[in-house]
C-alpha cells in the first residue's frame, strides 16, 4: 500500500490530490480489460473484509450477550437472530458512513 504512493512522487509528478495516485495509476498504467480486472479484485477484497466485519460482529453479539440470556433458544431462532443482527449492522454502518 506505501509502495505506490511512494512511487507516484517520481512516476505521476504534479498529481495534486494525494488520493488519485491510485486511480491516476490504473489509468495511465493499464490497459481497459486489466484495468476492470484489477477493479473487480479491488471490490471483492472490500466486499470480503465488510462481510467478515458484519459476520463477526454478529456472531460476538449472539454468541456473548443474547445466548447466555436465553441459554435454551433454538438454533432456529439463534440464526434468525444473527440474521437481523447482521442486518442492523449493515445498516448502522450505511447511516454512520457519511
Amino acid at each position: 500500500m506505501v509502495i505506490p504512493g511512494v512511487m507516484a512522487i517520481s512516476i505521476l509528478p504534479g498529481l495534486d490530490n494525494p488520493d488519485m495516485v491510485f486511480p491516476m495509476a490504473m489509468k495511465e498504467f493499464l490497459p481497459v480489460g486489466l484495468m476492470g480486472l484489477v477493479l473487480a479484485g479491488l471490490i471483492s477484497a472490500i466486499m470480503s473484509s465488510v462481510d467478515s466485519i458484519l459476520n463477526s460482529s454478529s456472531t460476538l453479539i449472539v454468541v456473548d450477550f443474547i445466548k447466555p440470556k436465553f441459554p435454551n433458544m433454538s438454533d432456529e431462532k439463534v440464526t434468525r437472530i444473527g440474521i437481523y443482527t447482521t442486518l442492523f449492522l449493515a445498516l448502522l454502518a450505511a447511516l454512520w458512513a457519511p
